[in-house]
């Protein structure tokens, strides 16, 4: 196989010291191969936009040491459209920190706005092609940092150390390193009402550069912490939903898999006007990806989780149904009423009674 460097990836790195990534049959019509030599990497870019005027930033940190270089972006266009697709002996994470991605994953085009995530296992090709002003950030990790992150040899001093054993994140890694050789990956995609996923992304992205850039005595400790605090948060419901995608399945999957996330944050009671603007997408468009999964009207899917919720309201509270249907967004009791016997059988009062 044909080895470089990472410094030879492109001309004009500024090179430090020896580069901890080794690419592989990089010319391949089938894609290249990244080597990481060292437990955790990670690369800072940042993309102006896609005109003459525009320019492009890396900058990719490890123990190795950091590289840098910044080109006008007419001169890097043809590379970072035309590139092979890519793989590697890591796990990658990708968050988008600013503007919007276009993440090809062996093949399949999937948008990914501010505030998402992607968690590339070691058996998918894939790669990113900017379509205008993006910030991105990628942390590689080896097996064993994540081996030793998630299944620790020291015993924890506190019971609620670990994550929960259906963690998803755990199982998809756990399952990865037993049986590598799936097409699927994780996708993470913010809690309608988590205002501060983007924030807390840049925060945890401006602490992990500021330990690398300044190690200093328990860094390695502080990187770790980092990463776990970062893990926990993806793994939390109430600020992102993580989504396992299988690559068999179809590629517009992935986008009805976020209105579901959308329609069960709000209960079903989100505007077409609401759904365009956080999935860039018309409303037609995305009714009919609700219509080819459900056989539904995306009024009608919605309205099912706005059902289950006040079934859950009415089993586990002892608020009132209109206290309730209010708080599901009907102004008009006897619709609610109506609604509810026309999808259950029965009214709330007698659902109520029953469970």
């Amino acid at each position: 196989m044909q080895k470089n460097h990472l410094t030879s990836f492109h001309p004009t790195i500024e090179r430090e010291q020896d580069s901890s990534l080794s690419i592989y049959n990089e010319d391949s019509e089938f894609g290249a191969y990244y080597q990481m030599s060292v437990p955790f990497q990670i690369t800072l870019e940042y993309c102006s936009g896609t005109t003459d005027k525009d320019y492009y930033n890396f900058l990719i940190s490890s123990l190795s040491g950091t590289y840098s270089f910044t080109n006008p972006y007419c001169e890097s266009r043809y590379y970072y459209t035309n590139r092979p697709l890519h793989q590697h002996d890591f796990f990658e994470l990708m968050i988008v920190l600013k503007g919007e991605v276009s993440q090809n994953i062996e093949n399949k085009e999937y948008s990914y706005p501010a505030g998402t995530c992607c968690f590339i296992n070691r058996n998918l090709r894939h790669r990113e092609n900017f379509i205008g002003e993006t910030q991105l950030l990628f942390l590689n990790f080896s097996v064993d940092l994540l081996e030793e992150l998630f299944h620790p040899a020291i015993a924890p001093f506190f019971q609620k150390d670990n994550l929960a054993e259906n963690n998803i994140l755990q199982l998809f890694i756990d399952n990865d390193i037993h049986t590598p050789n799936q097409k699927v990956y994780l996708d993470f995609f913010p809690n309608r009402y988590n205002d501060k996923s983007i924030p807390f992304l840049h925060m945890i992205t401006d602490n992990i550069l500021h330990e690398m850039f300044y190690p200093n005595y328990g860094t390695t400790y502080m990187i770790k912490s980092l990463l776990c605090t970062l893990f926990e948060r993806l793994t939390n419901i109430n600020s992102f939903h993580a989504t396992e995608i299988k690559l068999n399945s179809k590629a517009d999957f992935l986008l009805f898999c976020r209105i579901s996330h959308l329609l069960e944050d709000t209960n079903g009671r989100i505007s077409w006007a609401e759904l365009e603007q956080a999935l860039n997408y018309t409303g037609d468009y995305l009714g009919r990806i609700v219509k080819k999964y459900t056989g539904l009207r995306l009024f009608d899917y919605g309205m099912t989780f706005c059902i289950k919720k006040a079934k859950t309201l009415l089993k586990t509270t002892d608020e009132n149904i209109d206290s309730i249907s209010r708080q599901l967004g009907f102004t008009n009791r006897t619709h609610f009423y109506k609604l509810f016997k026309e999808k259950c059988g029965m009214t709330p009062k007698e659902y109520r009674k029953k469970y």
